[in-house]
């Protein structure tokens, strides 16, 4: 990592700080879950008609590389109780990743 990557990282503790919530990450291969910090960024909310057709919902997660050194699709992460599926990893500089997320509805429908 370089120094301006170190600088980036140390810099992204104050919005981890100040945004992250305390959540869950468990790595498929392993189903060994960790505590960590991560970013919830859940996407538009769905409109009365959309929800009769509506089978996932979808977000993004930020973590620190320093919290999830090697994130892969298939592996989850839980904030609030809700558990959300990765999808796709995408690295950013800095010792960042953002995720891409969803999580079945299915189970959420009334009766």
């Amino acid at each position: 990592m370089g120094l301006m990557d170190a600088t980036i990282v140390a810099d992204l503790g104050s919005p981890f700080a100040d945004w992250g919530q305390s959540a869950t990450y468990t790595p498929e291969s392993t189903g060994v879950a960790g505590s960590i910090q991560a970013i919830l960024s859940e996407k538009a909310d769905l409109d009365d008609a959309q929800w009769a057709v509506a089978l996932q919902a979808t977000a993004e997660v930020l973590v620190l590389e320093s919290d999830v050194p090697s994130p892969v699709r298939n592996d989850t992460v839980t904030i609030d109780s809700v558990i959300w599926t990765v999808a796709n990893v995408i690295s950013l500089s800095g010792g960042l990743f953002a995720l891409s997320v969803y999580r079945d509805l299915r189970p959420t429908f009334r009766k």
